[in-house]
């Protein structure tokens, strides 16, 4: 059916497209829907012999034509009605979910279209220093379905149109500014596309960039290097051990000073013989009993304090820590700054 829309001869019926309004269109829509294909295959029929449809109408008649074409089981025809309309929409996509009768031309023709590009214009200048130049227009991609260039070049108040053959051409501008709006036209002069304008100007005719005034700046005097401040780290004024071995000494020494008593005053009653012999012999075994532990007692004390003299001492900064002091007549004497 597409072969009809390239070879058909402008005769019949002809409408003037605008907008959606074309009633063939409106017709073939109608038909489509309730399901009856050959009535709107044959109301197709007659929107592909009209003229000047725009490129909203020119989309929606591939489309509508590869559906039908899919549903009466023509998977050729569908695919080259997909073929036209993705190389005009590359990111047309279908809607809802159709049967793999659409599916399969149309991903077909999706892969064909990717391979050989899909429809697109281009538009190029190269300016002289006091006008534009020399623009030129080319179609890209699959140009199968274009006719015709129309090019409207707008230079000051006055619009020209040129139309230029389907491989492109070159349009001179004159002047210094100008703007090209560039338009693909197809069979019965279908709108194909219809990118925007595009503005161009010679060298001369744009405006020189400011120049931004260069205001001196005094550097700010560098900064002084931070200054780092170490505290030494504080000391115990006496040494842990000091404490423990201190308290550990007098501890025992209290509890040498009990026992040394209880020994004493076992030992006093068993002299005194008041009691009887038994009692006697069991007050001297308490007696020496407790005489014993009190010496451990006593001497374990003695030593802990002296352990703990000697932590102290140890334990001192060296400048305050532990001398010897020559006497006068000979021998010497031990002294300790303490720190309090």
């Amino acid at each position: 059916m597409l072969q009809h829309m390239r070879l058909l001869p402008l005769a019949g019926l002809l409408w003037a497209a605008q907008g959606w309004a074309l009633p063939a269109l409106d017709a073939a829509k109608a038909e489509f829907k309730a399901l009856r294909y050959p009535q709107a295959e044959k109301a197709l029929k007659d929107v592909l012999a009209a003229s000047g449809l725009s490129r909203a109408e020119v989309l929606e008649v591939y489309e509508l034509q590869a559906l039908l074409a899919a549903g009466a089981n023509r998977g050729a025809d569908a695919r080259e009605a997909f073929v036209a309309l993705l190389t005009l929409d590359p990111e047309y996509k279908l809607k809802g979910k159709p049967s793999p009768r659409v599916t399969t031309p149309f991903f077909e023709a999706r892969a064909q279209v990717k391979e050989q590009g899909p429809l697109s214009v281009s538009v190029e200048v190269q300016p002289t220093v006091e006008r534009v130049g020399n623009v030129r227009i080319a179609a890209r991609g699959r140009t199968d379905q274009v006719r015709a260039i129309r090019a409207e070049v707008t230079e000051g108040n006055e619009t020209r149109s040129i139309v230029l053959p389907a491989e492109g051409g070159q349009v001179a501008v004159s002047s210094r500014a100008a703007t090209v709006k560039v338009t693909v036209l197809g069979a019965l002069d279908w709108t194909l596309l219809e990118p925007a304008a595009s503005r161009f100007e010679s060298p001369s005719a744009a405006a020189p960039a400011p120049v931004a005034a260069v205001t001196a700046v005094q550097p700010p005097p560098p900064s002084p290097p931070p200054v780092v401040v170490e505290t030494p780290q504080a000391r115990p004024l006496v040494h842990p051990a000091a404490w423990v071995l201190g308290g550990i000494g007098a501890s025992a020494l209290i509890v040498g000073a009990v026992f040394g008593g209880q020994g004493s005053a076992a030992r006093v009653q068993a002299e005194t013989g008041a009691v009887s012999r038994a009692e006697a012999l069991d007050l001297s075994t308490r007696a020496v009993r407790d005489s014993t532990i009190a010496n451990v007692f006593f001497v374990s004390g003695g030593v802990a304090l002296a352990g703990g003299v000697v932590a102290l001492l140890l334990g001192l900064p060296p400048a305050k820590g532990l001398a010897l002091v020559p006497m006068p007549g000979g021998g010497l004497l031990a002294t300790a700054s303490l720190p309090w």
